[in-house]
């Protein structure tokens, strides 16, 4: 593809040097942008147009099956997305520190994570660069480089998908929901990935693009590692479970798992937050239609609101290791000597 430069070859300006023209993009390439734009800003609307359709025609029921919920049941939701967020980003710094020998401030990157939190909770493919960025304003001279903080993402996403292969295999185990190849085809491509990454890790861990592969090569932290996703896929089970049960919907060990399963099925396309009651629509519908977008939507909002609470107490307590207490910021006797020794000292002018 050329660029070709507005009005043809360049000019020599007043200076004698040539002067290139003004680039335009091909119409192709900017029809072609526009539309994917169309059809990502559709596939993230369509979602939420027939959800709204769906309230309309069925508004009260769904808003009685809420309005039933035990608040119980949303304090331990929340609770418990509370301490899968918390899981989830310190595998992530596991995984970071990996990289150099300084470890990160743990305050620094939950901070980052709660603003990366904060962007995937409305498009869930941008948490990794957000919270990398994040990461980059907070901690600015601790912080790795980006590419290094948004590859270290790929050894806990590949451990992730590994344990929901196991956990799809033991729904399938247990009921026929999927066909018995499923589990063994997502394990083995989950197995496969994880030994790609160490291979890599190992082979390139000392360059600019593989260092945050290095986690996966360290004896000492591959078990936490895989400690701290475990916990995170425990409590994403836990939170299924509570809200399945709070809104008498079949709530056996098989459908909690296959439950976590397509959330994160769902979560993984770019549909925003409809993602979660279109999975439990997809799953329940037949059983009870309305207490499946009921439960999907107390899902949703208890996602949303302990997002909310990781970012806000990560942020405040950041902000206060930062602040500097009462009458620890007298400047050094030298900082305080420094302008009036500078204004005792005679200046080139008035020797003149």
């Amino acid at each position: 593809m050329a660029l070709h430069p507005k009005g043809g070859a360049s000019t020599p300006n007043a200076a004698g040097r040539r002067r290139p023209g003004r680039l335009i993009w091909p119409a192709a390439v900017i029809n072609r942008a526009i539309c994917k734009q169309t059809a990502r800003f559709a596939l993230s609307v369509l979602p939420l147009a027939m959800l709204a359709v769906l309230l309309a025609v069925k508004g009260p029921q769904v808003g009685a099956a809420l309005a039933a919920c035990p608040p119980a049941a949303i304090i331990a939701a929340v609770a418990a997305h509370v301490g899968s967020l918390s899981c989830r980003c310190e595998a992530w710094r596991l995984a970071v520190n990996a990289i150099d020998r300084h470890p990160l401030p743990r305050v620094s990157v939950h901070a980052a994570s709660g603003v990366g939190f904060a962007a995937g909770s409305l498009q869930g493919a941008s948490t990794a660069p957000v919270r990398a960025m994040a990461l980059r304003r907070i901690a600015r001279k601790a912080a790795p480089p980006f590419e290094h903080a948004l590859v270290a993402e790929a050894p806990v996403f590949a451990i992730d998908a590994g344990l929901t292969a196991l956990v799809l295999a033991f729904a399938v185990a247990v009921a026929p929901v999927a066909p018995a190849w499923a589990p063994v085809a997502a394990v083995a491509v989950s197995v496969a990935a994880i030994s790609g990454l160490w291979l890599a890790g190992r082979r390139f861990g000392h360059r600019r693009a593989g260092a945050g592969l290095l986690v996966l090569t360290d004896p000492k932290r591959r078990l936490p590692l895989a400690g701290l996703v475990g916990a995170t896929v425990a409590f994403g089970l836990a939170r299924a479970w509570i809200m399945l049960a709070a809104f008498g919907l079949p709530d056996g060990a098989a459908t909690v798992a296959i439950l976590f399963v397509v959330l994160g099925v769902f979560g993984s396309f770019p549909i925003g937050p409809s993602s979660t009651p279109g999975a439990t629509l997809a799953l329940f519908g037949a059983t009870d239609a309305t207490a499946a977008v009921a439960a999907g939507i107390a899902l949703s909002a208890t996602s949303l609101l302990a997002v909310a609470v990781y970012a806000v107490v990560a942020a405040t307590v950041l902000g206060v290791t930062r602040a500097q207490p009462f009458g620890s910021g007298r400047r050094s006797i030298k900082s305080v000597d420094q302008p009036k020794r500078r204004a005792a000292s005679p200046s080139p002018v008035s020797g003149l």
